[in-house]
């Protein structure tokens, strides 16, 4: 039952992040970051209701909210599909066809927020919930597995729903790592979904801090600090959303206003704080190894790190689990350095 409008959203959305994989935005140094960080790309989609895409709202809400989401420039021109593809030659929802419709639609990363957002919905409020990943890799895939298992095993109430999407570029290499056009792929996905079970609502579980896009340091600023919660995203996507669907569409932030470390302290007071070692918190996927998951050197591994200190949780996840040390071992000059200095 899924509208034609919100197919041709999933194609547009998925073009746009392999796009934003596939064009590099210049060279790593500060000196020429700048100059180099903006990208023009012009898109040409057929899509299944070209009415709607060429109108000016729908085009000006798309535009904001990208241009604001990743800072480049892009420019869309939409024409008729003439034989296009059903969505499910590359969705399979398998036995959720006949499962009962969830109360809500929650994004799931499997990192520590999304976690922490989980519980909150599923164990604690005890809420029927369909939890929706993009995986565009395989190498995390157990430990993900792991997680779902045990989160349906926490809840007295109704089990939760998962629907996994794989999106990729068909084994090709990325050029550009930053892929700040990703959530709107990711929320994409989770408005499709929503509007299959009849909701009018997505939510995203991530910490303030992270959301509101403050600076770790004076070169960290504008999107080269990710803006996938950020509130005016958050707005843009309503905005847009609301367009596409024809409904008043909402985009929510359960976890605006907490840190990381309170993520972390409310899981463990829920009791599942020996859920933290299964959830994935790393950006290098390439370097992940099953016996340390977490590289300790990226600015996700050491905010997860520290959060999980400052709540008092490190009995639920060993230090030897990062292949560097946090606290103790020495850094050499370069990035890794610079990045844990910048946090401290």
């Amino acid at each position: 039952n899924i509208a034609p409008a919100l197919i041709d959203l999933v194609e547009v959305a998925a073009l746009v992040y392999v796009a934003d994989q596939m064009q590099r935005r210049g060279k790593d140094e500060v000196e020429t970051m700048g100059a180099s960080w903006r990208r023009r790309m012009r898109f040409e989609i057929p899509v299944r209701v070209p009415t709607l895409w060429r109108s000016s709202e729908v085009g000006d809400a798309l535009l904001e909210l990208l241009s604001f989401l990743s800072e480049d420039e892009y420019e869309f021109t939409f024409s008729q599909y003439k034989h296009p593809p059903a969505l499910d030659a590359y969705l399979n929802f398998g036995s959720l066809i006949t499962a009962a419709p969830p109360e809500s639609v929650l994004l799931f990363s499997g990192g520590l927020d999304s976690l922490g957002g989980a519980l909150e919905e599923v164990v604690r409020d005890k809420r029927s919930s369909l939890l929706v990943t993009h995986a565009s890799a395989s190498t995390k895939r157990e430990r993900h597995y792991t997680l779902r298992s045990m989160i349906a095993n926490a809840t007295a109430g109704p089990k939760p729903q998962f629907i996994t999407v794989r999106a990729d570029k068909k084994h090709r290499s990325e050029r550009e790592y930053t892929q700040r056009a990703r959530s709107f792929l990711y929320a994409s996905f989770a408005v499709t979904v929503a509007r299959m079970a009849g909701l009018d609502t997505i939510r995203f579980y991530e910490n303030g801090v992270v959301s509101l896009n403050l600076p770790l340091s004076p070169q960290v600023v504008g999107s080269r600090a990710t803006r996938t919660t950020h509130p005016r995203v958050l707005a843009c996507m309503r905005r847009f959303f609301s367009l596409i669907t024809g409904t008043s569409f909402k985009v929510e932030n359960g976890f605006l206003w907490k840190t990381k470390g309170d993520v972390v302290g409310d899981i463990v007071k829920l009791g599942h704080g020996a859920m933290l070692d299964s959830s994935t918190s790393c950006t290098h996927t390439r370097k992940y190894r099953t016996d340390k998951p977490h590289c300790g050197e990226c600015s996700q591994c050491i905010d997860r790190r520290f959060a999980v200190l400052s709540s008092g949780a490190e009995q639920f996840e060993p230090a030897d689990r990062y292949r560097h040390q946090l606290l103790t071992e020495a850094r050499g000059e370069g990035e890794s350095r610079i990045m844990l200095a910048s946090y401290l």
